[in-house]
Order: C-alpha cells, then sequence, then structure tokens
C-alpha cells in the first residue's frame, strides 16, 4: 500500500496544547507513515500555575497587570465585557 505522504512536509495545527500528547501521537503517526517533517503550529497553550517552571510566566504578566485566570466573558485585550474584534 503507497502512502500518499511519504516524503511529504506535514503542517499540523492545533488548536491547545496542553500536554503535546495530540501533537506529538499525530506527529509519531506520520512519521511512521513516511512524512519527510512534520511541524506543528499551536493556536494557545494552557499553563499549569502548579508546575514550577511556569511561574516566570506568571510572575512577568503580574508586572503587567495580566491575570493568568481565564475568564470567557471578558476580552482578554480590553478587559471588557465586549471584545471589539478586528477593531483594535
Amino acid at each position: 500500500m503507497r502512502s500518499d505522504i511519504q516524503g511529504q512536509r506535514i503542517l499540523l495545527f492545533d488548536d491547545s496544547w496542553v500536554t503535546g500528547a495530540a501533537v506529538f501521537s499525530a506527529a509519531s503517526d506520520l512519521h511512521a507513515a513516511g512524512a519527510a517533517y512534520v511541524v506543528a503550529v499551536v493556536l494557545g497553550r494552557v499553563l499549569d500555575p502548579a508546575w514550577g517552571p511556569n511561574q516566570i510566566y506568571f510572575k512577568e504578566w503580574q508586572k503587567l497587570g495580566i491575570s493568568h485566570t481565564f475568564d470567557p466573558n471578558v476580552c482578554p485585550v480590553t478587559k471588557r465585557p465586549i471584545c471589539p474584534v478586528g477593531r483594535l
């Protein structure tokens, strides 16, 4: 059986990165199927505040007045209930 991805360069898109398991699993399967290169682009990442190395980010955000908690009802840019998408 011939693989349509044999020797191809593959670009994966994922909406979020929590543990990386989904991207690693997909990349592993694509390599096994013959892909020459697999690169992933992730649009968002969840940082665990309990994991020590992430503390540097939280400290910097605190200096800038940025909360590390997510509230889906508040625009992360304007900090208002309505986000002016496309009008920033």
